[in-house]
């Protein structure tokens, strides 16, 4: 029984007991975000942020980042169409209007999901506008 004790109590060579790992002070995605704003700033390609992220998480975690970039993208793409669409429409209408002809333009441009997510956007910008 103390042998199976000693057993359970083992850990692989060169591995460190969670207990005594120190956590970094930063997530490691807001020192990519940080790094790769840096990188941006100085004037880098898309070749050389995906480097970075090839080097920090590996070539698939990098190919997924840019995935989720061109997604991010493309969501704000139709965001910014949707408020072209939104804003002189808003502008022009009658109080009692507005809620009809902003729900029907949202359906012009986002359905299931996204419209619970353009409006808790909407919900968002009305409030740091006030």
């Amino acid at each position: 029984m103390v042998r199976d004790r000693r057993l359970r109590n083992q850990r692989p060579a060169g591995r460190t007991p969670s207990s005594q790992v120190i956590p970094s002070s930063r997530p490691r995605g807001l020192v990519l975000r940080r790094d790769e704003t840096e990188l941006r700033e100085a004037g880098a390609s898309a070749a050389e942020i995906a480097g970075l992220r090839e080097d920090r998480f590996g070539a698939e975690a990098a190919a997924r980042l840019e995935a989720l970039d061109a997604s991010r993208a493309e969501w704000q793409r139709r965001v910014d169409a949707y408020r072209e669409e939104r804003d002189p429409l808003l502008a022009d209408a009658a109080p009692e209007e507005r809620a009809a002809l902003l729900e029907d333009v949202r359906a012009r441009h986002f359905d299931g999901g996204e419209l619970l997510r353009i409006r808790a956007q909407d919900g968002a910008e009305s409030r740091d506008s006030d």
